[in-house]
């Protein structure tokens, strides 16, 4: 879904029943808006590469998954 706009890759997750992860704040957005049930990983990190960014987030995943197990739908992560 390279080429799709957030608004279908909003509907795709509606679809699949996914969580998306991003550092796009539109998605945050949709999901306050009440767009759908979509629940929505917000990396509020700039600009950086994929190995330094996966390094970051791996750690920090038990704590993102208790927050969507618990029902969170927009979850923030912060360096």
């Amino acid at each position: 879904m390279l080429a799709a706009s957030d608004r279908q890759i909003w509907e795709r997750a509606l679809k699949d029943h996914a969580t998306i992860i991003t550092k796009d704040g539109d998605f945050a957005g949709l999901q306050k808006s009440g767009a759908g049930q979509v629940a929505v990983i917000w990396l509020r990190i700039g600009n950086t590469a994929k190995e330094p960014l996966v390094r970051w987030l791996m750690p920090l995943m038990p704590e993102i998954a208790a927050a969507l197990e618990a029902g969170d739908m927009l979850v923030e992560i912060r360096p």
